[in-house]
């Protein structure tokens, strides 16, 4: 109803520190902008989510919609290496490796068809990698080569399980889905998504399909609203934590 109060589930505390943080950043970097969110890892609610630079939230209407728009939940990118862990959990749920498993990562080139893929930082020339090696490393040629093994429909299957490419239906407007393409993937394609070039997503789902980890395999909906109170009756209508399914 008009007038309701809303209690969200925004701790002011870390709110403002993610604030501090992205101005911080933007100075620091000298940057265009900065994003952030922080998610309670066991039900994923909303803990803290700002964009740099900011603007007063008193003058709105003074501000255009690029600086008021919400780029947690409206803005996808390509996630780049932050994707590496989900094709190593798709790995391992499936039984096709195991942490010690080792990985000739190639001296840090691999060629596929014409193209030669490399590590992110030239002077990387792994040899034998194990699984965790991969991961903490960051390498591409072993994520690379882990990701072939899951073949395209089953990384695919493994990121949607994740949240990406679907919107989340976050209490917030404007949220996208994200882009993954199309099966099937041409080798090429299917390694750059394993390093997470080749398809966007959203800071939101990112955190979000990262919670999944944390909390032992369960995606959970993101929500900010924790209540809603009429304001004549006194009547509350409180939001649970929401199951969206069990990952790992």
């Amino acid at each position: 109803p008009e007038g309701s109060s809303l209690q969200l589930t925004i701790d002011s505390e870390l709110q403002f520190v993610l604030e501090r943080e992205l101005e911080w950043a933007l100075e620091k970097h000298d940057a265009d902008g900065a994003v952030g969110v922080i998610l309670d890892a066991t039900t994923s609610e909303i803990l803290a989510i700002a964009n740099a630079p900011s603007f007063n939230l008193n003058l709105a209407n003074q501000y255009g919609a690029d600086i008021r728009r919400n780029n947690s939940v409206k803005d996808a990118f390509e996630p780049g290496s932050t994707i590496k862990t989900f094709v190593v959990a798709g790995s391992l749920k499936k039984g096709l490796s195991k942490p010690n498993s080792k990985y000739n990562c190639e001296n840090g080139q691999l060629k596929i068809g014409r193209r030669t893929i490399g590590e992110a930082d030239s002077t990387h020339k792994f040899e034998w990698l194990t699984v965790s090696e991969i991961l903490a490393k960051s390498s591409n040629v072993g994520i690379t080569k882990m990701a072939f093994e899951l073949g395209d429909s089953e990384l695919l299957k493994v990121l949607k399980d994740f949240g990406f490419g679907q919107m989340a239906d976050v209490d917030l407007p404007g949220e996208s889905a994200g882009v993954l393409q199309a099966l099937p993937w041409r080798p090429h394609l299917l390694s750059n998504i394993a390093f997470g070039h080749g398809m966007t997503a959203t800071p939101l789902q990112v955190a979000n399909a990262y919670a999944a980890i944390a909390n032992g395999g369960t995606l959970n909906k993101p929500y900010i609203v924790k209540s809603i109170v009429d304001p004549e009756s006194g009547d509350e209508q409180s939001f649970e934590p929401e199951k969206i399914r069990q990952v790992l």
